[in-house]
């Protein structure tokens, strides 16, 4: 095969490369099967399916029942429980995959060139960890159509008139429709200024606001966000820390790309675009789950540079061909490294306490009277697999705190760095008489240990968990549960 042949079908050749790369990036996406957070939100709605009634009030937890709470991923909920229980991974796989390949797709339909479907697979690419079988996909999906329809309104009018429908769902989905108002407000505003906002387009604007409203807790919706990004308790959430403390190599290269983008777009003077974009990297700057954002709007940034790039290197006197030839050549580098990561890096990150749930279930079938404390991430996975079992804190409760100063996500994180000493004063509060806890790291050991020590007895251990409890709980059961 000559190099000739190479050169005829460049573009064919760069075509399938895409198609493969974005693949993989799918398959490893899709392979990081669950999160901490997964379960909670299959149990909650398949509680909303069991009383056709939203769950307004906690009644997972006996930390804090009857908490008020405002569900903003209610229907996002109920649908991946109902797909859950129809089919488990086989049935609810199809509809993210669908979702995350729309998202790579709204990447490839916004780009013209083979440099700019390469730039689109950067961005998509580093957007990787924050997919998969997750809620906030949908939201990403939603953001990318609604950036997408207010960039092209010009070229394609219709397609704006669908966005107060999206908005709509959106808001009964998940609570990122905050970003999709605070987008529409700033490009409106600047549009407005500008005067080039029609009647229409501002109507619509209207209309998506209101459409948010349309919800089971109407304005109750945005205090629930607010309460969530306000808490201060949501530091210590590893996706919730200041991005820029969590830089990777690709997301320096798209603020990179992007920065630049926005300097170019000052002499065409899309203030509305600008605006928004920065706010989105100051966003990301708050909490790094929100980086995706961020890459949907830098991208259509990009693009809508592409005619200024040009102009730039006209009046440097450059060769625009080869620094395009340049930065391909770059690019390739980068998505050949993210494509063949992510073919080799097929797997879940998250283990879960399978064994020590298992023997849990069969305690509590036997002993209800369990009053069960539990570690933040094995909260939603034991809510799930043994429903009825109260829990002590899981992945919807980090927030939470009532007027008695109650909030058990930071009370877990002493428990777990203090061990029993600490925990005495907590568990007596909640009359907590059964433990388990994880096993894995010296740490870990250490904190099981300590509370041996102060007479908890041990019913179960596996490599990652063991079960223990109190001295005074009655443990006749343990020789036959074993």
């Amino acid at each position: 095969m000559s190099w000739n042949f190479f050169t005829r079908n460049k573009d064919l050749l760069l075509k399938i490369f895409f198609a493969i790369a974005n693949v993989a990036l799918l398959s490893y996406c899709t392979s990081i099967l669950y999160e901490y957070d997964f379960w909670w939100h299959l149990s909650v709605g398949r509680w909303i399916l069991e009383h056709h009634t939203l769950m307004r009030v906690d009644t997972l937890s006996l930390t804090l029942p009857g908490f008020i709470w405002y569900d903003h991923e209610w229907f996002t909920n109920v649908l991946m429980a109902k797909l859950w229980m129809i089919g488990g991974r086989s049935a609810l796989l199809p509809f993210f995959c669908l979702a995350i390949g729309l998202i790579g797709a709204t990447f490839a339909f916004r780009a013209q060139t083979l440099f700019q479907q390469s730039l689109g697979f950067l961005f998509l690419a580093s957007t990787r960890s924050f997919l998969g079988l997750r809620p906030q996909v949908i939201s990403f999906l939603f953001f990318a159509f609604i950036v997408y329809a207010w960039q092209h309104r010009v070229q394609h009018k219709n397609i704006l008139y669908a966005a107060p429908l999206i908005f709509l769902l959106w808001a009964n989905m998940y609570g990122g429709v905050v970003f999709g108002i605070i987008f529409i407000a700033i490009v409106g505003f600047f549009s407005i200024v500008q005067r080039t906002c029609s009647r229409i387009h501002a109507t619509i604007i209207g209309l998506c606001c209101l459409a948010t409203l349309v919800n089971p807790f109407g304005i109750h919706l945005y205090s629930e966000i607010y309460r969530t990004q306000a808490s201060p308790y949501m530091k210590n959430i590893s996706e919730m820390v200041s991005g820029f403390t969590r830089l990777e190599y690709i997301s320096i290269l798209v603020i990179i790309f992007v920065v630049c983008a926005c300097a170019l777009l000052v002499r065409a003077r899309a203030w509305g675009l600008i605006a928004a974009t920065l706010f989105f990297l100051y966003a990301y700057g708050h909490a790094v789950k929100f980086w995706p954002y961020f890459a949907i709007i830098g991208f259509e940034c990009v693009l809508e540079a592409s005619s200024e790039f040009a102009w730039l290197m006209t009046r440097l006197r450059l060769s625009h061909e080869k620094i395009k030839r340049i930065g391909s050549w770059v690019i390739s580098m980068e998505i050949i490294f993210v494509a063949v990561w992510s073919l080799f890096a097929l797997h879940s990150r998250v283990t879960y306490p399978v064994g020590a749930t298992i023997f849990l279930a069969s305690l509590f079938e036997k002993q209800p009277q369990i009053r069960l404390y539990n570690e933040f991430e094995t909260g939603g996975y034991i809510e799930w697999f043994v429903p009825g079992l109260p829990i002590f804190v899981d992945g919807h409760m980090p927030q939470w705190a009532d007027a008695k100063g109650n909030a058990p996500y930071p009370e877990s994180l002493r428990i777990m760095a203090g061990g029993a000493p600490v925990a005495t004063e907590i568990f007596k509060k909640y009359d907590i008489n059964t433990a388990m806890l994880p096993t894995a790291s010296f740490q870990n050991k250490a904190i099981a240990q300590s509370f041996i020590k102060a007479g908890w007895k041990e019913l179960y251990r596996d490599a990652t968990d063991v079960i223990l409890v109190a001295p005074a709980f009655d443990r006749s059961e343990k020789s036959s549960l074993k």
